[in-house]
């Protein structure tokens, strides 16, 4: 999923356009499905972290890695309403 992938998503879902939003989820498509649903259960890196909305400040687009990856071009962007939900270590 790219950044604009997630935007796009978003926004579908915020306008109520639930069948359009959902077709970025299909697996039948061509290279498979343009977004994915992360497990709430699993870890992940943050690469990197930018505030969405000046309406919404703790609304943040994250690009992730899973726990055991090391390189960043595994990666895939998300969205976290809850800034207590990160953890940001200093290496």
């Amino acid at each position: 999923m790219n950044e604009e992938d997630l935007k796009q998503t978003m926004l579908l879902g915020l306008s109520g356009h639930e069948t359009k939003m959902n077709s970025y989820f299909d697996p039948s498509n061509e290279d498979g499905p343009r977004c994915i649903m992360l497990s709430h259960s699993k870890r992940y890196k943050v690469i990197d972290a930018q505030a969405n909305s000046h309406d919404i400040p703790d609304a943040l687009i994250l690009e992730i890695v899973g726990e055991d990856v090391n390189a960043a071009d595994k990666g895939a962007f998300t969205l976290t309403l809850d800034k207590s939900m990160v953890h940001v270590e200093n290496n």
